[in-house]
């Protein structure tokens, strides 16, 4: 069986080793511009130096080894599912029978049909501080419908931002209905400080945070995070 996953940021590392994990027969492909998912040479901006390149990609790399998995630096152009086939830009066609894509989101297509003067960046809805759409004192914005950016620092679109942004956005309307002063919103887990682990198959795993990179018990701290997680939903 082809699989191809599309994207190898942190969402197809852990993708690709759950999948290896479970069986050894796969075929896999992981398409995107970061070749050996080098994500320091792709975001020299995100880790504060703590952390070296180098460091990253022997992870990374060792990573490569054990999902033995292809690896393509190009960008993918169109996916014709009739034929079963991904094109690359650089007109190559890679089969699949299963597709995955991990290459991140983009603003869902409601948002394009809002009125025009409504303030946006790459097709979200720009908010202030308080969460509310730039210009309005009764519409707010949460999640992947939102960007968000205060003193330079911009919040990751992740789930744990998203669900303090609606918890956020929830009090400050009931502050806004009883005429209290609303409260400033403070991302954690930022575009330029993000918070991540990373699996590399094997029961082992990376884990970045506060700039820096921690390797002992990170799958240990990895596996009690999303037990902890699941446990909300039962």
């Amino acid at each position: 069986m082809n699989i191809v996953i599309i994207g190898c940021g942190f969402g197809g590392v852990e993708v690709a080793s759950k999948l290896r994990k479970r069986s050894k027969d796969l075929d896999i492909t992981m398409i995107g511009r970061r070749t050996r998912l080098e994500y320091q040479a792709a975001h020299p901006e995100v880790l504060s130096g703590k952390v070296t390149a180098e460091e990253i990609s022997g992870d990374l790399n060792e990573f490569a080894a054990r999902i033995n998995a292809e690896f393509i630096n190009e960008a993918v152009v169109n996916i014709d599912f009739e034929a079963k086939t991904v094109k690359t830009k650089e007109e190559r066609e890679i089969p699949y029978d299963i597709i995955i894509w991990t290459a991140g989101i983009k603003p869902n297509g409601l948002l394009e049909n809002l009125e025009l003067g409504i303030p946006k960046e790459r097709g979200w809805l720009k908010v202030d501080p308080y969460l509310r759409v730039y210009g309005m004192k009764d519409v707010f914005a949460v999640g992947d419908t939102a960007y968000s950016e205060n003193e330079g620092i911009r919040s990751g679109q992740n789930v744990e931002e998203a669900e303090r942004q609606g918890k956020l956005a929830a009090k400050n309307i009931i502050r806004a209905i009883k005429g209290n002063k609303l409260k400033r919103y403070r991302a954690k887990n930022t575009i330029q400080n993000p918070r991540a682990f990373i699996s590399l198959g094997n029961d082992k795993a990376v884990m970045y945070f506060g700039g820096m990179m921690f390797k002992v018990f990170a799958y240990r701290v990895k596996k009690f995070m999303e037990r902890r997680y699941m446990r909300r939903f039962r």
